[in-house]
């Protein structure tokens, strides 16, 4: 079982529109699901601490101190799943649908997400450019 990671549950939902990074297969192509979610949980641990930060400019070291002993500042991505993903028609990236579960201090959040990834070339890294609003739509194949 991994170490579960501090996250205060409040900024969760601001985590679903933030970026994160991960490095792509030498081959190629689009990212693996051991991608997808280190880069999911790197940057939900980025939020939490962008979270932490601004409790202790406003609220100082108590405000921060409050967050850690409610338990509100852990969550542990408990599954992660990539569903599918496609070329982007550009051909910038990849369009990605993914669900997640993050089990936080008072439940479990279950999600499900869209997100374009983009690849850098010169160093074979894949950006989570941006998550997308609904389902992932993907081109219809023809039977």
């Amino acid at each position: 079982m991994r170490t579960p990671v501090l996250v205060p549950c409040f900024t969760l939902a601001a985590v679903f529109g933030a970026l994160g990074i991960v490095s792509l297969p030498a081959s190629g192509g689009e990212p693996t699901d051991a991608q997808m979610q280190t880069a999911f949980e790197r940057r939900l641990a980025d939020q939490v601490q962008a979270a932490l930060d601004f409790a202790a400019e406003t609220g100082g070291p108590q405000a921060v101190a409050a967050i850690r002993a409610s338990g509100t500042d852990r969550f542990e991505v408990t599954a992660f799943r990539k569903e599918r993903c496609t070329p982007d028609p550009d051909g910038s990236g990849h369009v990605c649908a993914f669900t997640a579960e993050i089990a936080v201090t008072n439940g479990i959040l279950k999600t499900s997400l869209s997100a374009h990834f983009i690849t850098a070339p010169e160093t074979r890294t894949v950006r989570l450019d941006a998550l997308l609003d609904g389902p992932a739509t993907f081109p219809r194949t023809r039977a």
